[in-house]
């Protein structure tokens, strides 16, 4: 399997006699009571040359990752190159996402996001592509978190949206740039994976342009402080829209 928007892949590893010992983890969902304020992590590896098993301890930390994928989350292991697509794990032994490298600190892809990519590739071998690119409210910078909080009586929660892709904006429900999508469907929406993965799951519904679903999202304007309830379109497009979509970018060529 490789899914090149998030610059993933799962390989078969051939071990005659079984000399190398490779443990399975469930790629399962966080709970929806888990917090993803700073705590303690681990980033997990093998030597590509001894084999040997190494690890790294961090902290989770409330930071953007510099990489152009706003679903990445990240942590302050200290990883090398052995590390990259190697677990990050909780002190409870729960796996939280896998490894990219950065330069000072280190991204990882949600564990949401990485269950989906394999369940749709062993579906249909692609990733239907998400419209909307937002970022969850605790992650945007202080400035901009009090300048939003100035705004209403008590602290708002939801994703901020950021972008809206240029073809899909009239099946948003006049949701705009700046508006905050705070719950999907009645589900309190805090992070840009949960959101995602909750419209990646909504697309087995819609497996064709004839079968639309409507989502109904929550939406707060910032703007005039009101609020409204908006429909999201999930449906299939036709391969050709597709380029009009985000594409994760990635930045390690200027560091090359």
């Amino acid at each position: 399997m490789c899914n090149l928007h998030y610059n993933i892949a799962i390989v078969t590893i051939e071990s005659p006699g079984s000399r190398i010992n490779l443990p399975t983890v469930e790629l399962s969902d966080l709970p929806e009571c888990y917090s993803l304020q700073p705590r303690p992590v681990v980033a997990l590896g093998r030597d590509m040359y001894s084999k040997g098993f190494q690890m790294r301890c961090g902290e989770l930390v409330r930071r953007n990752s510099e990489l152009d994928c706003t679903e990445l989350l990240t942590c302050t292991c200290d990883v090398s190159g052995n590390f990259i697509g190697g677990p990050v794990m909780d002190s409870e032994r729960r796996f939280l996402g896998i490894t990219f490298r950065y330069e000072e600190t280190t991204p990882f892809l949600p564990v949401e996001i990485a269950a989906r990519c394999l369940k749709y590739y062993k579906k249909s071998k692609t990733l239907p592509r998400v419209r909307i690119r937002g970022q969850a409210l605790h992650m945007l910078s202080m400035n901009s978190l009090e300048h939003l909080c100035c705004k209403y009586a008590k602290p708002p929660h939801g994703i901020l949206v950021q972008e809206i892709c240029e073809i899909s904006a009239e099946k948003c429900g006049g949701v705009v740039v700046g508006d905050i999508i705070s719950e999907l469907d009645g589900i309190t929406l805090y992070s840009a994976a949960q959101f995602t993965a909750m419209l990646l799951d909504k697309m087995e519904v819609a497996s064709n342009p004839q079968n639309t679903l409507t989502l109904q999202a929550v939406v707060r304007r910032p703007t005039d402080q009101t609020i409204f309830v908006a429909k999201l379109n999930v449906q299939d497009i036709a391969s050709d829209e597709c380029e009009g979509s985000f594409q994760n970018k990635s930045v390690f060529k200027k560091h090359l």
